[in-house]
């Protein structure tokens, strides 16, 4: 079978990019899937996809402007391109140990919670995602009261780009959550430094805030958990 060239959009729905992607021999020329996956590179080999091409703006900046002959307005400061440049070398060496180790404590974090906050929600696929991103869904909540009830823990209730937003996240909506579940959602990121202890620390906290919460609200356990 010949390999094709194909341009992969960033997924709004992961397990469709891994239906249509698993198995198949590509070679990705270009593709879309932003700066949240660099340094992931087993992660794509995991869907089938030799990750051969550029990041797009989030990782090599946007063209704009007329200088430089339209190619890139301002002067390019040196010492930050070579540091990105060793960055991006450190990373190649040891993103596959990294990868296992947020995994792990994704997955720590994950167990923690669904233990104690009662009918607490995964969003996305459970076994194709990035090992640093956790999306969670606490029925009976909103995410801005949480967010305010945790002031220890950094989290959001979206991505960067859509932070100013009142509106459900398009991506859950996608997902199929109603939108009483989409306005319920925080998104946690582990990075490079975080650690297990960190983990449990956030895990503690969040959950102490949403039992505050439910209390307050006059919300059983039983009643909590979303029919």
């Amino acid at each position: 079978m010949s390999r094709s060239a194909v341009r992969c959009p960033s997924p709004a729905n992961p397990r469709k990019l891994y239906r249509e992607c698993a198995g198949q021999p590509f070679d990705v020329i270009e593709h879309t899937l932003t700066a949240d996956w660099v340094g992931l590179r087993s992660e794509l080999q995991r869907l089938g996809i030799t990750p051969t091409a550029s990041y797009t703006t989030q990782f090599m900046g946007n063209p704009s402007g007329g200088q430089e002959r339209g190619l890139r307005s301002g002067t390019l400061p040196t010492p930050l391109c070579v540091g990105l440049g060793r960055a991006a070398a450190i990373a190649r060496q040891e993103m596959n140990a990294e990868a296992a180790r947020l995994r792990g404590l994704r997955d720590r974090l994950q167990r923690s919670l669904t233990r104690r906050v009662p009918g607490l929600r995964v969003n996305g696929d459970t076994e194709h995602r990035l090992p640093g991103n956790l999306n969670l869904s606490f029925p009976g909540l909103t995410a801005p009261e949480l967010i305010a009830a945790c002031p220890t823990v950094a989290m959001s209730t979206g991505s960067a780009c859509t932070s100013a937003s009142v509106e459900p996240s398009y991506v859950l909506r996608a997902l199929g959550l109603p939108d009483t579940l989409a306005n319920a959602s925080i998104r946690l990121g582990l990075g490079r430094f975080t650690t297990a202890d960190e983990v449990d620390f956030a895990s503690d906290a969040l959950a102490a805030a949403a039992s505050r919460l439910y209390a307050e609200h006059g919300m059983t356990r039983a009643e909590a958990v979303p029919t």
